[in-house]
């Protein structure tokens, strides 16, 4: 085989594998965090987008120190942008930076959404390319909204 070739085949194995972490990061956006049927609305501040970034905040704090298999910790995290337009349904903007990983991944969005007298978390499952070689390095490649936290 030519050095060409192994190179290729290297390169592609590597972009599989790293694929498969990334997916075993998504996979904590998948599994339900104990905080029960969300939190309860009397319990947090009567605006909306006080109420929202306290939601957002236990939600992350959670994330921080993950039951097992539940992915890979979140290191930290920071608001972006903020959407209370409809308080029912609030959208928070945040980037999130995963233990083990020195970069910040790009803006997601996180849905704070309130059902009956309770508050939980919605996100979009993204997976990143983590590819260093490839030209979308560190770029969402693809998305759909999940459901959080019941």
């Amino acid at each position: 085989m030519s050095h060409s070739r192994k190179f290729i085949v290297s390169s592609t194995l590597c972009f599989f594998v790293l694929c498969g972490v990334i997916v075993g990061l998504g996979a904590q956006m998948l599994e339900k965090i104990n905080m029960g049927f969300g939190v309860s609305v009397h319990s947090l501040p009567d605006e909306p987008d006080k109420a929202a970034l306290e939601v957002i905040d236990r939600y992350f704090t959670s994330l921080k120190h993950p039951k097992r298999d539940q992915g890979t910790p979140v290191e930290s995290y920071r608001i972006i942008d903020l959407d209370a337009s409809n308080s029912n349904f609030i959208r928070i903007g945040a980037a999130v930076v995963f233990k083990g990983l020195s970069e910040e991944m790009p803006v997601t969005n996180f849905y704070v959404v309130k059902e009956d007298d309770y508050y939980r978390v919605e996100s979009e499952k993204v997976i990143y390319d983590m590819a260093p070689s490839s030209p979308s390095y560190g770029e969402i490649i693809s998305g759909a909204r999940i459901n959080e936290i019941k």
